[in-house]
């Protein structure tokens, strides 16, 4: 989908022009794409969760709403929130928790979300560029924290019922990345 699509061909053909660089794209593994980018475009390393973010929200809008898909206003919206991010870093400082290294491994993703009050968790442990896990796991009515830390308790749960000692996880929830700070 983001690599051999034509749709996504045509978005990456404008992303290019826009902001005047190369995304060519051409290994068949989605990870090893992400790899050689992150090595060789420091400044645009954000581009790729972008670019990636949007196909999927473009995904979703046709496969559930029906919605007609359109390069323009994907790359429109996509350029819009790649402006709104580097105002945003500009004014505060990010933070981060642990060295940042994308592929060290095991490494794990989670995430959790709800439309229409309905939730689900979805994660993935990587052990080694060929062998990983990955679960989606239906909610029902729930809430967006809920399912974030449901998300992210299974990915845990999963990594030391393999006996797996060390974990980088990744994941975009504010209340977990801020969890320290949260007073119950």
């Amino acid at each position: 989908m983001f690599i051999n699509c034509s749709f996504a061909k045509n978005v990456r053909v404008v992303l290019s022009q826009h902001y005047n660089i190369a995304f060519p794209w051409c290994a068949q593994k989605l990870d090893k794409n992400l790899n050689s980018w992150y090595k060789q475009k420091r400044e645009f390393s954000f581009l790729p969760i972008f670019y990636i973010w949007n196909l999927l929200l473009c995904r979703n809008a046709s496969v559930f709403d029906g919605e007609k898909s359109n390069v323009d206003l994907v790359c429109h919206r996509m350029m819009e929130l790649i402006a709104s991010f580097r105002r945003h870093c500009n004014k505060k400082k990010i933070k981060v928790i642990g060295p940042i290294e994308i592929h060290c491994f095991p490494h794990g993703y989670f995430n959790g979300a709800i439309a229409n009050s309905l939730g689900g968790a979805i994660f993935s442990l990587y052990l080694n560029h060929d062998h990983f896990f990955f679960c989606i796991i239906g909610s029902g009515p729930s809430t967006n924290t809920r399912d974030e830390l449901l998300a992210l308790w299974a990915l845990l749960f999963i990594a030391t019922s393999m006996g797996i000692p060390n974990l980088h996880v990744w994941g975009d929830s504010y209340v977990i990345i801020n969890l320290d700070e949260i007073k119950s």
